[in-house]
């Protein structure tokens, strides 16, 4: 009987895109078989703690959390059983360090429990080591070469499934990752036949120059950055999530490398890229796209895919497009009256709900009676249904506040009532205000202030 390919995955979406799509591809090919096991990571230093004891390990894996502790501090323990590790290179998460035992792990959300069972919040020192490109490439080298230790006949891929910055049409993407990839694009182990690296942008930018697509059309996601204590930065392209159809082709040039190394793997059956819009200045296929689509009566109802909505937004606001902004608006009419109405739309309807606060905040257009209905409607919703989505639900409030507060400084405008409504009743959500990212939405002295008055 034929040996199953194992692969173990260390890192976030990218990994875990590639293990389900492989393994869907085996499921349907009967005579190969694989096993990808994914490790939820959010920094690479999480894979190189110190050992700890075994009633440690069972106080650990208790703890509810994400990711999950067992993912970050026992992702080598059988390392000895896989062929390849696929490791994701991306910019870290801050660490906190569980200071009765000196480990340190990565938190989507830290609240007070986790404070209460002695992990120590984020220093200024910390942020500073996460954005400390030279410290995150010694942990990656690290990390290969414990992992080339314990396991000597490994081959090691590091995968890159987000965008870089660029000196092309496209000047989005990480400046942390263009450094950290040039510099392991130098270093003296890529020479090593055992190790490789796998980067999207080679993928993105063969495309771009045929015109099959572009950064907007494979990275179509728009959100609002901003600082630690929630002070938005500006709008900003989310490059870590492709379409399927680019992810697709990524997978296929996965199976490509593996194969170099011997491994046996399906052919990844792909569609070409269409060709969509002729290769041009992303202004001008922004105008482009909005011509064509202004057309279509039934535009609205194409926005369900979340994928199409954000990519109409993002060519509106780059054409100033009145036109265009007016369907939006419709569509954040309608939204607002709808959702969420479950907690399953919490995670559904997340993209929706992000580019509509990108758009907001960048338009400066006041919808802060519709992000308060919707805002509302979210801390309505029944205990058991939003538990299995907390994440999803702190990430529409906190967009929600961004877009809403930033509204809140510069409107003079009276039409702040259902706004500061939704904040008031989410000063007094028990179960939400004990994490950390509503306590900063919270301290903010104009809701203060403005509250009183209410």
């Amino acid at each position: 009987m034929k040996e199953k390919l194992r692969i173990i995955g260390l890192g976030r979406c990218v990994i875990g895109h590639l293990r389900k799509s492989l393994t869907d591809n085996y499921r349907n090919n009967s005579h190969d078989k694989i096993i990808f096991d994914h490790h939820y990571i959010l920094n690479l230093a999480t894979c190189l703690n110190p050992p700890y004891s075994t009633d440690e390990s069972a106080y650990f894996f208790n703890i509810k959390c994400m990711p999950l502790l067992s993912d970050q501090l026992q992702c080598l323990e059988n390392i000895l059983r896989y062929d390849v590790c696929a490791i994701e290179l991306f910019p870290p998460s801050p660490l906190y360090k569980h200071l009765p035992t000196n480990i340190s792990v990565c938190f989507e959300s830290f609240n007070n429990e986790l404070a209460a069972l002695g992990f120590k919040k984020n220093l200024p020192e910390d942020i500073e080591n996460v954005r400390n490109v030279e410290l995150h490439y010694r942990n990656i080298v690290k990390l290969i070469n414990t992992i080339k230790t314990l396991n000597k006949r490994i081959k090691v891929i590091l995968i890159n499934g987000e965008l870089i910055k660029h000196d092309g049409d496209y000047k989005v993407g990480s400046k942390y990752l263009s450094k950290l990839i040039n510099k392991i694009k130098q270093s003296h182990f890529l020479h090593n036949a055992n190790i490789k690296l796998l980067d999207i942008n080679n993928l993105i930018c063969t495309s771009n120059n045929t015109g099959r697509a572009f950064f907007e059309t494979a990275f179509p996601y728009i959100y609002i950055q901003h600082t630690p204590n929630l002070r938005p930065i500006g709008l900003a392209r989310d490059c870590k999530h492709a379409v399927p159809a680019v992810r697709k082709h990524f997978e296929r040039y996965f199976c490509v490398k593996l194969r170099d190394w011997g491994f046996s793997l399906p052919e990844i059956q792909i569609k070409t890229l269409k060709k969509d819009i002729r290769n041009s200045p992303f202004t001008e296929r922004a105008n482009l796209f909005l011509n064509r689509k202004s057309k279509d009566t039934k535009i609205i109802a194409t926005f369900e895919n979340a994928e199409r909505l954000s990519l109409f937004a993002s060519y509106s606001i780059a054409a100033k497009s009145m036109s265009s902004y007016r369907i939006l608006q419709n569509f954040i009419n309608n939204f607002s009256r709808i959702y969420p109405s479950c907690g399953s739309d919490l995670k559904t309807f997340f993209y929706h709900l992000r580019t509509i606060t990108a758009f907001i905040y960048e338009t400066k257009i006041n919808f802060n009676d519709h992000l308060g209905k919707i805002g509302i409607r979210i801390l309505e919703l029944p205990q058991n249904e939003i538990e299995p989505y907390s994440n999803f639900m702190l990430l529409w409030i906190k967009n929600i506040f961004l877009a809403g507060f930033d509204s809140l400084i510069r409107s003079k405008q009276k039409s702040q009532d259902c706004f500061i409504f939704f904040m008031i009743k989410l000063s007094e959500n028990n179960y939400l205000k004990d994490h950390d990212v509503i306590q900063t939405m919270l301290s903010k002295q104009i809701l203060k202030r403005t509250a009183m008055r209410y």
